[in-house]
Order: C-alpha cells, then sequence, then structure tokens
C-alpha cells in the first residue's frame, strides 16, 4: 500500500471518528455553544444528541415557541461551519430553514421559509406605536448576526390581511416587504400588493438595532371614506391626500 493511499485511509479514519464522537454528543452540548452564539437563548427539556434531537420550548428576549427540532449536517464542516437543519412547529409560528455558524463565530440563517402571526414579530420590536394585526408568511435567502445584532438580511416577507388595530382601527390588505443588504446595513422596500391604501416607504436598519421607516400612505378612489378620515389622526394630509410615515427605534 503507497503512503498515498495509507494517509487517505487514515483521513477518512478520523473523518468518520469525529463525525461518530458528534453524533452520540449529547444536545446539551450544541445548546451550550448555541447560547453563548446568541445571549439570551433559553431552551427547555432537551433530548437528543447534537446529531438529531429536540427542545419542547425555545425561549429569546420574552419570545416563547416550541418545539423545535434539528438534524446536525455533517457536509458543513467541509466548508467550515457548523449547520443543522431547524424546524419549529409552534401554534403561532412554523418554520424551517438551516442554522449554522462560521469558524470565526457569526451565526446565520439560511433559506429561511414559514408562516407567522403578526405578534410573534412584534414583540421582538419594544415601544412599537402601533398594534399590528394579521399573519406574515416569510422567504428568506439569508439572515446573518453580528456581535448580537441583525447585520444582513435577504428575501421576502408578506403581511397577509394587514391591519392595525391601535391607535386607530385600519384594515389595510396586503403588504410586501423586500429586503437587500449592504456594508451600510439592510435596505427594505415596503409596497401594498392590492390593498385599500397605496403604501411606499423604505426601511432602514442599522447593524446597532437602529431602524427607521420613512414613506406615504396615499388614500385610493377606492379607500372608504371612513378609513381615509381615521388616516387624518396620523397627520395631515398633502395636496394629493397622501400622509408621511416616520417611525424608528431600536430592535
Amino acid at each position: 500500500m503507497t503512503i498515498k493511499k495509507w494517509l487517505g485511509y487514515l483521513l477518512f479514519t478520523l473523518c468518520g471518528y469525529l463525525l461518530f464522537l458528534i453524533g452520540t454528543l449529547p444536545a446539551t452540548q450544541l445548546y451550550n455553544v448555541a447560547k453563548e452564539q446568541i445571549p439570551g437563548l433559553q431552551l427547555a427539556q432537551i433530548k437528543g444528541s447534537v446529531w438529531d434531537g429536540s427542545a419542547q420550548q425555545l425561549t429569546f428576549k420574552g419570545l416563547q415557541i416550541g418545539p423545535i427540532y434539528w438534524q446536525f449536517k455533517p457536509l458543513s464542516l467541509l466548508f467550515g461551519q457548523i449547520e443543522v437543519a431547524l424546524t419549529i412547529s409552534d401554534a403561532k409560528l412554523k418554520a424551517t430553514s438551516r442554522a449554522g455558524s462560521t469558524l470565526s463565530g457569526e451565526f446565520y440563517l439560511s433559506n429561511l421559509k414559514g408562516e407567522s402571526s403578526v405578534e410573534i414579530i412584534t414583540s421582538l420590536i419594544p415601544n412599537l406605536p402601533v398594534t399590528p394585526a394579521g399573519s406574515i408568511i416569510f422567504d428568506l435567502e439569508e439572515v446573518g448576526f453580528s456581535d448580537q445584532h441583525l447585520s444582513s438580511a435577504t428575501g421576502n416577507i408578506d403581511w397577509q390581511r394587514a391591519s392595525v388595530t391601535q391607535p386607530i382601527d385600519i384594515q389595510i390588505g396586503n403588504l410586501n416587504l423586500r429586503l437587500n443588504s449592504d456594508d451600510d446595513g439592510i435596505h427594505g422596500k415596503i409596497s401594498d400588493q392590492g390593498a385599500t391604501l397605496g403604501i411606499d416607504a423604505q426601511l432602514e436598519l442599522q447593524a446597532s438595532g437602529q431602524y427607521q421607516i420613512k414613506g406615504k400612505i396615499q388614500p385610493k378612489p377606492n379607500t372608504p371614506t371612513d378609513l381615509i378620515n381615521a388616516l387624518n389622526i396620523l397627520g395631515r394630509p398633502d395636496p394629493t391626500g397622501a400622509i408621511s410615515i416616520n417611525l424608528s427605534g431600536h430592535l
């Protein structure tokens, strides 16, 4: 047997042994790594192994969902990553994704798809001046985190049967948010999808967590009169009937 072939067998054996060790590690070991990457993350009733496991409940910043299931993806090691396939099955949130961490410690989600009640999303945004309702459909190619903050996001989020119940009751319809990222942060384009109101706004989210939404709400010819009157509470309309919006805060 040549040295080259012998080294190949040795490398194959070592890789197999490494995967065996990973597969037999208890799931609590994966949790210990994850909670260091994501401060505030808590998992309850953890079962299984790093390779294939579950937790009955996940808690993060006051948000509670579960159960959550994961499966380790060993091929990710070849690309310098530790990655698992995630499935969340909750009454208010159903999602699938791949979650991973690079060797430099950056956490990411890829191919994130699912459906959520709007309350799940807004629970992560403190001091929101309105109370929204409806459901959220998301299809995100990637979501990145750096220094415990959201750093990048690419994909689509649809707000279906969108409405606001406080401080005024507004039935809007369907809205779309298209996200992309660059070195300056995350940028979003908010537009209506046949809603009862014309909405054209921009979202800017900085790495620090500071966000701003600026744009206009424009009544349409078929917008109900009582809805137009309710919108006047938000501000004075311009000569075209459009009302400017400017919301800001910190995630």
